[in-house]
């Protein structure tokens, strides 16, 4: 039997977490055939570009890993939109993804993927959240597809004509870095002649061009329970600009925005412990991504049942303060409101949404310890601006209805003080930033590893 007194310890950890008891852990021995996000690099695209003149096809070979748990089945996840900045962008054409294949990086095998028992699929134009049939573990003459395994989504697409447009990452990986390969080519002077096949692809004819991925996605069902799952919904600095390091070892994330959310799907980071998200954050992103776009990104919450938010720096200029935040803060509340209301799972885990705090913004040179070297990057990011009020409103707010029921807080790991009053908490610690608002790899590490803890705390909660 329970004492009361583990029984107050358990509820406590609970509400530190942000849940309540009954929410946490993995969910048990039981299978519930959920779907849930699979891999720790699940993006969502974040650019609309043209493949390039006299270019209408790409291939490309996107690593992905078993994450948060053991899997039945997996999945490839696609669409035809881009998530960028404040709206959702749509290419105006449709795409074909013409053969899909998941690739084991153990042994180099390849399985096709298909879509309703067809090996090709067309997406219409703006068309959201479609899923592939199953690849079970047995086509790889596996019992189950397990935890840290790596795989690759490799895939051949196109566009009816030269010019029209694909919806792309927003970053250009370094070719050929732990097995990212990706390629644009005119068809009638290039043929891919491994499209089925692994590593880097090889073709005949002119030599296609280097270029960004499409956006594909893992997505699985868990041989037991529903395991957390994540995304990270924001802009640049969820997105991982300013931390495009070779410290990422062999994460296979190098040269590839990674940032603290990225990296907190990491236990050991690119080797062990590994957890399914999809990232939607993406440069300039804010608020309305979420309100005006809802009906485009709000289906593919259901995909995970624990969400990071943290809109807010690209509200606050350089300007003078305004003394009222109370639209930014509504607005973050409408986003919120959306994001709680979008369908999911009746069964398996509770929603839990969480938001975080901001970092500060200054110029300077970030090298000095006491931060001498830095200045507010405007009034609104100074003692007592609109930044501070913007934060005061948000942490007056979680826990309320329809709102985020945690503080994911970096402060102590970001800011020269903890103190709200001293000019020091709107400095950023010594060679933290990148450029003073975007984390370097060492700030981005910080962040992730109090993203990590709360995660670690959240997983480790029983049923």
């Amino acid at each position: 039997m329970v004492s009361a007194a583990t029984r107050k310890r358990r509820t406590a950890s609970y509400i530190g977490a942000g849940i309540l008891p009954g929410q946490g852990g993995g969910g048990g021995p039981t299978p519930l055939g959920l779907l849930r996000a699979a891999s720790p690099t699940n993006w969502m695209a974040g650019a609309v570009l043209a493949l390039g003149s006299g270019r209408r096809k790409t291939v490309g070979n996107w690593p992905v890993w078993i994450g948060s748990g053991n899997m039945s089945e997996v999945r490839v996840l696609i669409e035809n939109f881009a998530v960028a900045g404040a709206n959702i962008a749509l290419p105006g054409n449709s795409i074909t993804w013409e053969e899909v294949y998941l690739v084991s990086d153990l042994t180099g095998q390849a399985v096709p993927v298909l879509f309703g028992g067809q090996a090709s699929r067309t997406l219409t134009n703006g068309e959201i959240d479609v899923v592939s049939d199953a690849v079970l573990p047995s086509a790889f003459g596996l019992t189950k597809f397990s935890r840290d395994e790596k795989y690759y989504i490799r895939y051949l697409a196109s566009v009816a004509s030269s010019g029209q447009n694909a919806c792309l990452h927003n970053f250009s990986p370094a070719y050929g870095q732990f097995g990212m390969y990706s390629h644009t080519f005119d068809p009638a002077v290039t043929t891919i002649t491994n499209v089925n096949g692994s590593g880097p692809f090889t073709s005949t004819g002119t030599a296609p061009t280097n270029n960004r991925f499409l956006s594909a996605k893992l997505v699985g069902k868990f041989v037991a329970g529903d395991p957390r799952t994540y995304a990270g919904i924001g802009n640049s600095i969820m997105e991982g600009v300013g931390d495009r390091s070779g410290a990422l070892g062999n994460s296979g994330l190098v040269a590839v925005y990674a940032g603290y959310f990225m990296r907190a799907m990491w236990e050991n980071l690119g080797v062990s412990g590994a957890r399914g998200c999809i990232n939607f954050g993406l440069s300039g992103g804010n608020v309305p991504l979420w309100t005006a776009g809802a009906a485009s990104l709000n289906p593919y919450l259901k995909y995970v049942n624990t969400a990071i938010e943290e809109y807010g720096t690209n509200f606050f200029t350089t300007g003078a303060n305004a003394g009222t935040v109370s639209f930014q803060v509504n607005a973050i509340k409408s986003a919120w409101a959306s994001i709680l209301a979008a369908d999911k799972p009746t069964t398996g885990r509770p929603f839990i949404l969480a938001r975080t705090t901001l970092g500060p913004r200054t110029t300077g040179a970030w090298a000095q310890a006491d931060g001498s070297d830095q200045t507010a990057y405007g009034p609104m990011w100074e003692v007592g601006g609109d930044v501070d009020l913007y934060m005061d409103g948000l942490r007056a707010a979680i826990g309320t209805a329809n709102s985020a029921s945690v503080l994911i807080d970096f402060d102590s790991v970001w800011r020269l003080s903890t103190n709200k009053a001293d000019v020091l908490y709107h400095r950023w610690k010594q060679n933290l930033p990148i450029d003073g608002a975007h984390p370097a790899p060492a700030g981005a590490e910080a962040a992730a590893v109090v993203v990590r803890n709360w995660c670690d705390q959240l997983e480790a909660l029983a049923a």
